[in-house]
């Protein structure tokens, strides 16, 4: 896989010709003059030409997910090397990676799971 955009992305509300477009920005500002939008990763079209709420709703928790994505995937990267150093000898953890290797303490279990969670919520649209 090659380089994707970092994070944060950012789930947006947009009406274009009296329809609801729900566009990915990788950068997102807010001003009082106006908003700055750059970086348009995804839109998602909920709902054509009319749908039902379920199916509004269902779209719209899609393109929370896409917004999330960039989070999820460096949490989920953090969480493989927590489960090897639980699950592996200190010579495979050693040989998995090398003289850069630094165990992760209780305050590195208490961060991940902090951003895990907040991953999750993000994910969730909370």
């Amino acid at each position: 896989m090659g380089k994707y955009t970092k994070a944060p992305w950012k789930m947006i509300k947009e009406l274009e010709d009296n329809e609801k477009t729900l566009s990915i920005y990788a950068e997102f500002f807010e001003g009082k003059k106006n908003n700055k939008r750059r970086g348009l990763i995804a839109q998602v079209s909920p709902c054509g030409n009319g749908c039902d709420d379920e199916t509004a709703i269902e779209a719209e928790a899609n393109a929370q997910l896409i917004a999330s994505a960039p989070e999820l995937l460096e949490v989920c990267k953090k969480a493989r090397k927590l489960y090897d150093e639980l699950s592996m000898s200190n010579l495979e953890i050693a040989c998995k990676y090398g003289d850069e290797y630094e165990p992760m303490g209780e305050k590195d279990c208490l961060e991940m799971r902090k951003a895990l969670d907040q991953a999750i919520s993000k994910a969730e649209g909370k």
